[in-house]
C-alpha cells in the first residue's frame, strides 16, 4: 500500500484505496467524479497514521510513505515526492508500532534440497539476527519458538494467487 502525502492527509489511490478502506473501515471516494475515468480514493489524517499503520500491519499488509521532498508553496507544477519509509509486519523499528510482545520477527526460508533449509530469523525491533541450515523439521519449530510476524519465501514457491506451499507447511 502506498500512502501518499497529501498537506493534511496520506492519501491512496485505486486498489490501495479499495483495500485501506475496507480493512480500515474508512469511506472510499474518488477524484474527478464528473470524468469519464473516477479515480478511487481513501485517506487518512497525517497525524493518525500510527493508529492507521497498526491495523494495517496487523492485517499483513506492508506500507510504504511517500513524503513531500519540497514546499507546496514554491513547487512549479506538481510537488516532487519520494519514499522515505517501507514498514512490514516483520521489519517495525518505530517503538510506537512495537506490540508488547517478545519481538517483531521476520523469518526467511530458502529450501537447498529436501533434506536442509537455509533460514534467516531478524528482529528488526533489537536487531538480533540468526541464521543456519538445518533440517525442515527444525525450521517448522521456529514460528512456534518465535513470533513470527513476516515470513519470506523464494518466489518460485509462491503460486499465482500468492500461496505459498513453504507458508502452509509452517
Amino acid at each position: 500500500i502506498l500512502f501518499f502525502r497529501m498537506g493534511d492527509f496520506y492519501e491512496t489511490f485505486y486498489d490501495d484505496a479499495h483495500k485501506v478502506s475496507r480493512i480500515l473501515g474508512i469511506t472510499l471516494t474518488s477524484r474527478d467524479k464528473q470524468g469519464d475515468a473516477p479515480i478511487p480514493l481513501a485517506g487518512i489524517p497525517y497525524h493518525a497514521l500510527d493508529q492507521y499503520l497498526l491495523r494495517l500491519l496487523a492485517a499483513g499488509q506492508t506500507v510504504a510513505i511517500c513524503e513531500q521532498t519540497e514546499d507546496p508553496a514554491q513547487a512549479r507544477g506538481l510537488v516532487k515526492r519520494e519514499v522515505v519509509e517501507v514498514i512490514s509486519p516483520g521489519t517495525i523499528t518505530n517503538p510506537a508500532l512495537l506490540p508488547d510482545s517478545d519481538g517483531v520477527y521476520l523469518l526467511a526460508i530458502c529450501p537447498a534440497s529436501e533434506e536442509r533449509w537455509g533460514w534467516a530469523l531478524l528482529d528488526s525491533s533489537t536487531g538480533e539476527f540468526r541464521c543456519a541450515t538445518t533440517t525442515p523439521e527444525e525450521v517448522r519449530a521456529l514460528p512456534r519458538r518465535y513470533p513470527v510476524a513476516e515470513l519470506l519465501v523464494p518466489d518460485s514457491d509462491v503460486d499465482p494467487e500468492g500461496r505459498s506451499s513453504l507458508a502452509t507447511a509452517l
